[in-house]
């Protein structure tokens, strides 16, 4: 209500509510949305963090939501679905607005799907973000997996297309990040 409209636990609780119960079979038939609900509120319970204090106390459970919209997102990458993909990206980005692979991913669907002009602002968003990293050493798992799945997914565009120069330079970009990581390894060797 009024008094609790602009605090971020009441949306943060619901999420995690919600969140539990999308777990659940049981609760499918009378909480057919709840894996939406909790992404929505816990977006809200962000919006509404306004020193921080409520992410830092929960990344435990953030990290949780974001790694199932991650694989959510695996999925339709490995089936291609690019046009439903864009609602799923949207999620992943009400949860973490900065993360720069779902950035690069976006682009990749919005090329695929031949939204060209959503997909260069998505893609000059997600170079400046990049550009501005100085470091990924307190980024999480899940983002640095983000990250590799938007890049890759870009890349593959740009080769499609035989901009191979600027797939590599893209890929140049987060190289020494992934130089451990077999699977960004193989696809850059493959690719060049």
């Amino acid at each position: 209500d009024d008094d609790t409209k602009k605090d971020a636990l009441p949306y943060l609780y619901s999420s995690m509510a919600n969140f539990e119960m999308s777990k659940d079979q049981q609760y499918d038939e009378d909480f057919p949305k709840a894996y939406n609900d909790a992404i929505k509120n816990a977006g809200k319970a962000l919006k509404n963090d306004k020193d921080g204090s409520v992410y830092d106390t929960h990344i435990k459970y953030f990290t949780e939501l974001k790694a199932a919209v991650l694989e959510e997102l695996k999925n339709m990458v490995e089936v291609e679905d690019f046009s439903r993909m864009r609602g799923t990206i949207m999620k992943m980005q009400r949860l973490d607005p900065t993360d720069i692979g779902s950035q690069f991913l976006m682009a990749a669907a919005q090329y695929r799907i031949k939204d060209k002009s959503s997909a260069k602002n998505s893609v000059k968003e997600a170079q400046a973000a990049l550009d501005a990293v100085e470091s990924v050493e307190d980024w999480r798992e899940v983002d640095m997996e983000m990250l590799r799945i938007g890049i890759i997914e870009y890349a593959k565009y740009l080769i499609e297309l035989r901009q191979t120069d600027q797939a590599k330079a893209v890929l140049g970009k987060v190289k020494q990040w992934f130089e451990d990581d077999p699977v960004f390894m193989s696809f850059y060797d493959d690719a060049f």
